[in-house]
């Protein structure tokens, strides 16, 4: 059926888990590539499960990529599939997209790399993290070197925060997300 699609540039797929995850690609991508949905880990001896006890939490999809090392961000390795969704990303994305603002833009799709898979914004994206811009931005009650700091080192700043460390993330991309969301302070969601 996907085949069929003949302009795939505009369509994003996300994939939603049952525990708030919800990272998206752009539907080209997944198609030039060899995904599947895994419901048994093949590495392990018969009569054990996923290796980390994936199965006994989020039965019973995981996506897994042929040929793509895990560290490659752009590829999403979601498990416990609660949806997977073909939308266009101005449908999709409308509410969390700057139109009219190319600084914005910039910063819109590294935190769509980086952030949106755990953290809305005017409720697009995941819901594993709190939202960051509706009702109230993050931009207003934390500092910025404050929100640098914290992913640098979520356990520092909340003893039992479960959000990943981001050690890697540059600094000038921290930059264009901060400039992002400085951006849609202004903006809410859809009602």
């Amino acid at each position: 059926m996907l085949a069929q699609i003949k302009d795939t540039s505009n369509l994003r797929i996300t994939f939603t888990c049952v525990d708030g995850y919800a990272p998206n690609m752009n539907l080209s991508k997944v198609m030039e590539h060899e995904g599947y949905l895994a419901v048994q880990d093949l590495d392990q001896p018969e009569g054990k499960d996923w290796a980390d006890s994936l199965a006994n939490k989020f039965r019973p999809y995981y996506l897994v990529w042929q040929g793509i090392g895990k560290t490659d961000e752009t590829f999403a390795w979601p498990y416990g599939l609660a949806e997977i969704r073909i939308a266009s990303f101005i449908y999709d994305f409308a509410d969390a997209y700057p139109l009219h603002d190319k600084a914005a833009q910039k910063g819109f799709a590294l935190y769509q790399l980086h952030c949106m898979k755990c953290h809305s914004i005017n409720r697009v994206g995941g819901v594993m993290g709190p939202e960051f811009n509706y009702p109230k931005s993050i931009t207003t009650y934390w500092e910025k070197e404050d929100i640098w700091n914290f992913l640098r080192n979520p356990q520092s700043y909340r003893y039992s925060a479960k959000m990943p460390a981001l050690p890697n993330l540059p600094k000038e991309e921290f930059e264009e997300i901060y400039t992002y969301l400085l951006a849609m302070q202004g903006k809410k969601p859809r009602e």
